[in-house]
């Protein structure tokens, strides 16, 4: 995978495959952009100089565009994809909620400090 312009945050981004039709296999995208809130240490880390545009309207559509997945990946990701699929787009990578034996999680707040 690669993703082009990497100093640009990506944020984090789900998407939802609903609405299938049995009939054409086709189906639509809802897509939900979250807080992105990555630590200095980490923006350094990945090379990120730039944060993303939550605000912006294609927020989600413009961090997918800059994603290029090999034909083999998009491929086998295609034949998984059924009513309810969903897609998380993340500079925060894979955290301790996600493990042998789960589905990913996307953790969607803070954690409480109490």
């Amino acid at each position: 995978m690669v993703i082009d312009k990497p100093e640009i945050a990506l944020g984090t981004h789900f998407f939802q495959f609903q609405d299938i039709d049995a009939t054409t296999g086709k189906g639509d995208w809802f897509a939900m952009t979250l807080d992105n809130t990555l630590s200095v240490p980490m923006k350094k880390r990945l090379g990120i100089t730039v944060e993303e545009d939550p605000m912006a309207f294609n927020a989600a559509q413009l961090a997918l565009s800059r994603i290029t997945v090999p034909d083999q990946t998009r491929q086998r990701i295609e034949e998984l994809l059924a009513e309810g699929s969903s897609l998380t787009i993340s500079d925060m990578g894979v955290g301790q909620e996600t493990g042998a034996g789960t589905d990913f999680v996307t953790v969607t707040r803070s954690r409480s400090k109490s």
